[in-house]
């Protein structure tokens, strides 16, 4: 009797440290999952702005016909371009976060956990890292270029051929950047089903 009580007894103990486990890893990519919701609001936040332009670029042409505004840099648009700079300022700090919280499900090695599962979603978050991190490369580029541009709208020497050179660059510029964040629709997607599948088994494992 005292040796089945024994055995009892750690088996109680297995069941209680993975239930711990489980909740602890559940945290962890709650976490994740928080970190990537924070970087699709500042990625929208940055196509709301980037959709805005043209009708302040319009704006601005009716009230400066002379673009005194585009020369010493009081246009809207450069606020615009400020506010995008923040956003993309604030998701290289959310993929460094990112980074840390996937060190630590990949150091997962608990065989009671689900943990290819966890090596799955934790996959699809390194390649969200890695295509934003392309992305804020370009588009951090792009800013920088439709700083230089809309200045020189307002150069003495700007004529028609300025300025539609200058709308066609960027034009250009804009859209490859979209192309190249285009796979992130289908990984944001991708991780949503794994997070939730995960979920659901480490619920699982707390419940029993």
């Amino acid at each position: 009797m005292k040796k089945m009580y024994l055995i009892l007894a750690t088996s109680g103990l297995s069941l209680a440290a993975c239930s711990n486990g489980a909740a602890d890893l559940q945290e962890d990519v709650e976490s994740v999952s928080q970190i990537k919701e924070e970087l699709v609001v500042s990625l929208n936040e940055i196509q709301s702005k980037e959709a805005s332009m043209q009708e302040e670029f319009d704006a601005s042409l009716v009230s400066d016909e002379d673009l005194v505004s585009f020369k010493d840099g009081s246009a809207q648009l450069f606020s615009n371009i400020d506010s995008r700079s923040e956003q993309l300022a604030s998701i290289q700090k959310l993929l460094k976060d990112l980074e840390k919280e996937t060190s630590r499900l990949n150091k997962q090695d608990d065989e009671e956990l689900p943990l290819t599962a966890v090596q799955t979603l934790s996959q699809t978050v390194t390649d969200i890292q890695t295509t934003l991190t392309d992305y804020v490369e370009t588009y951090d580029n792009q800013l920088a270029e439709e700083k230089t541009t809309f200045e020189s709208f307002g150069s003495d020497d700007a004529d028609f051929n300025t300025l539609y050179n200058g709308i066609d660059r960027l034009n250009a510029t804009s859209h490859t950047n979209l192309e190249k964040i285009q796979p992130l629709v289908d990984l944001l997607a991708s991780f949503d089903s794994q997070f939730e599948e995960l979920m659901a088994e480490l619920t699982e494992l707390q419940d029993k």
